[in-house]
């Protein structure tokens, strides 16, 4: 009887445990769409009773003692890595894509093509000195072409600010995954010390960690009860239970917002590199943030190069008055130390009085004293000279910009060969007004009488040297664009952008192949083929039915034992 019984023992661990393994993979075959989903392999081992005297066990069977997670965790950790980084080309590649779209220098609406039409203008104006249409079209020109600066700042700025609402948003759900992860960590650390394998659970929470490294780069350690704790860096993010919220900290700089990431428990600030958020890191502390300097430099330079030719011209006629566009935060300071934007240095320029009665003229010279020995050029020592020009008045406004006026009626006053640059520097007898991208426009003056615009050189009439002078400026060096001209500045722009554009998209190329290829390793170790699973099924139905049949030939034979006693 006891040959019998342990045979009837053998045969139902045989049903239970293949039952139960064909439950594991009928749960593979039932989430072989789940990218998410771990293949589950069930463990069988054997058991043994007590050895009766004939040699057999009493109790000898197979029993389901576990199911294995089939998970690389290397793997899994280098293919949230690689994630990371194709998120953050992605999101640098499409953002890097708008910003090239901003510079069509192929089509007419172009900068480069602004900057043409401005200097044409000047050339043709050269031939022609006294044609007002053609002076009139010299402003419009101007004006278009610092109009198309400043558009071009703002849909930079436009992109800046998209992309910085892009860093509240990727925060925000940062902060949401982080919260679900360490729910999970409780749920599977419970399940887990209960005998659960907890499969389910960890799949979920590999989906979130998944999620997780597409916002951010991170780092799993997975603990010994199921838990993980996850890093940014060296800062640790999510601990058992625990996650830490990260909020965007914003600081403003003229009409730039910056974001900035920071721990809420603490203010640090995590150095995140890759992912969402690392890609608006790099984009609005270099990338955009870069486009926008280079962008300033080109306007602040064409302002000064202009500038400083046509504050040494003339034009048909000279000023009666005249306020520096320009203020001196001191005027007691020495004019390379007075916090003007564009400095002077030393040397001196001329002013011509014209008695339009008689057409007298005086000249004097304005020593610009720069050289750090004896008393040093202010705004105040520039009036006082001034005021020493027979029929000149000079004063120093409150605000601490300069007015230079005619004592009478009959007289009107030009300045030339200014080698100091204290005329463009204060924006007297200026072309362009500003100081950058943001405010660059024409001088007010011109705008309200074209006849002001500095064509000729040492008060000639039908001049039209400083206008081929300021023509030339599209091909010249200039130093305040490192000693590029400023057409070639502008070009030097668009070569950046699109070779950061081209970067980061041969970027992406090599890590979406990368992330594919990682993919495909952790399909052949934890995703599921139906045909392994379709042969594992049959395996273990057919061990079923073989100890099903098992049962019923024990079952018989103990009916003949019945009959016998």
């Amino acid at each position: 009887m006891g040959l019998i019984n342990g045979s009837l023992q053998i045969g139902s661990s045989a049903l239970l445990a293949h039952q139960a393994a064909m439950q594991v993979i009928g749960n593979n075959i039932a989430n072989a769409g789940n990218t998410d989903f771990t293949r589950q392999t069930p463990i069988m081992t054997s058991t043994r009773g007590a050895m009766l005297p004939q040699g057999f066990d009493s109790g000898a069977g197979v029993q389901l003692t576990g199911i294995e997670r089939q998970i690389d965790t290397a793997l899994e950790q280098r293919l949230r890595s690689a994630t990371s980084d194709k998120s953050h080309d992605d999101f640098i590649s499409t953002t890097l894509g708008r910003l090239q779209s901003l510079y069509p220098d192929l089509t007419e609406e172009g900068l480069s093509t602004k900057l043409n039409d401005f200097f044409d203008a000047f050339s043709k104006l050269q031939a022609t000195p006294q044609d007002e249409s053609i002076r009139s079209t010299v402003i419009q020109e101007g004006q278009s072409l610092a109009e198309q600066i400043q558009t071009l700042r703002d849909d930079i700025i436009d992109i800046y600010n998209d992309v910085g609402e892009t860093m509240g948003q990727t925060v925000d759900q940062i902060n949401s995954i982080t919260g679900q992860i360490a729910d999970l960590n409780v749920q599977i650390a419970n399940a887990k010390s209960g005998g659960d394998t907890a499969g389910a659970l960890m799949d979920k929470r590999d989906g979130l960690l998944k999620q997780l490294s597409e916002l951010t780069d991170i780092n799993v350690i997975e603990q010994d009860n199921g838990q993980v704790t996850v890093y940014i860096d060296s800062d640790p993010l999510i601990q058992g239970n625990e996650a830490r919220t990260l909020e965007v900290r914003k600081t403003t700089q003229g009409d730039i917002v910056q974001p900035e990431v920071i721990f809420s428990d603490n203010s640090r600030k995590p150095n995140i590199t890759g992912g969402t958020a690392g890609a608006v890191n790099e984009l609005l502390n270099t990338l955009i943030n870069g486009n926008l300097h280079q962008l300033d430099t080109l306007a602040s330079g064409l302002i000064y190069e202009v500038n400083l030719v046509h504050s040494s011209g003339q034009g048909l006629h000279g000023y009666s008055e005249i306020t520096s566009t320009n203020a001196t935060v001191d005027p007691t300071d020495a004019l390379n130390a007075a916090g003007l934007d564009y400095t002077p240095k030393n040397g001196s320029f001329l002013i011509t009085v014209t008695d339009k009665n008689t057409g007298q003229q005086t000249v004097s010279q304005i020593n610009v004293n720069l050289s750090g020995l004896g008393t040093q050029a202010t705004l105040n020592n520039l009036a006082a000279q001034i005021n020493l020009t027979p029929n000149l008045s000079a004063t120093v406004l409150a605000d601490g910009r300069l007015k230079v006026s005619s004592a009478n009626n009959n007289s009107t006053f030009t300045f030339s060969e200014d080698n100091s640059g204290v005329l463009a520097g204060l924006g007297i007898n200026s072309f362009f007004t500003g100081n950058g991208a943001a405010n660059i426009d024409v001088n007010s003056d011109l705008v309200a009488d074209p006849q002001l615009v500095a064509c000729a050189k040492n008060n000639l009439p039908g001049d039209g040297t400083n206008a081929a002078d300021i023509s030339q400026l599209r091909t010249t060096s200039a130093d305040s664009l490192n000693g590029l001209s400023i057409t070639d500045y502008y070009r030097s722009i668009i070569s950046d952008v699109g070779t950061r554009t081209a970067a980061a998209t041969q970027n992406l190329n090599i890590h979406s192949s990368i992330v594919d290829t990682l993919q495909a390793q952790r399909e052949s170790i934890s995703g599921v083929s139906l045909d392994e699973e379709t042969i594992n099924l049959m395996s273990n139905q057919q061990a079923f039915a073989g100890a099903a049949r098992f049962i019923t030939v024990i079952n018989s034979m103990l009916q003949e034992v019945m009959k016998l006693i």
